[in-house]
């Protein structure tokens, strides 16, 4: 995907020039990972949830109401450089959702989104890796042992 980036970008960047609109100039850049977990017909949305997210979620069962009937995650978390100055931020949501062709969803989106250290291509690029290490993790980190044996994930 970077190289399919870094070829669209000459190509939007020398049309830009050539229309004489001036440079672009990156000023934020946004990595995402939307991830559509089927919810089993046979399966309430929580349970889902459940699966996807481990014991995270027993916290939130209540002695006297159960298990909610439904959820909706939203995290957001600093991203910091070498110094410890703030230059964006990881977003991890999980929805339920609906897909196109009826099927009962939770969706889970991981999102680096931030600026990178200068406008030049290649620390646009650092940004898009360190970004994709930060989700990787935090999808390794938030996910259940279970899923990742559902998903044959490879360390």
């Amino acid at each position: 995907m970077l190289n399919t980036f870094e070829d669209g970008y000459r190509k939007f960047s020398t049309l830009i020039e050539r229309e004489d609109l001036g440079a672009v100039v990156p000023n934020q850049c946004e990595i995402s990972y939307i991830n559509q977990i089927i919810i089993p017909p046979e399966q309430k949305t929580f349970e889902t949830f459940k699966h996807l997210l481990g014991t995270f979620t027993d916290n939130v069962i209540l002695d006297d109401l159960g298990q909610p009937e439904d959820a909706r995650l939203f995290f957001r978390y600093i991203i910091r450089d070498n110094d410890g100055v703030p230059v964006g931020r990881l977003l991890v949501t999980a929805l339920p959702a609906r897909r196109l062709d009826g099927v009962n969803i939770v969706q889970f989106t991981l999102i680096a989104r931030g600026k990178p250290t200068t406008p030049d291509l290649t620390d646009v690029n650092d940004f898009f890796t360190n970004g994709r290490r930060y989700i990787v993790r935090a999808f390794t980190h938030l996910t259940s042992d279970e899923m990742h044996k559902t998903w044959e994930r490879r360390q």
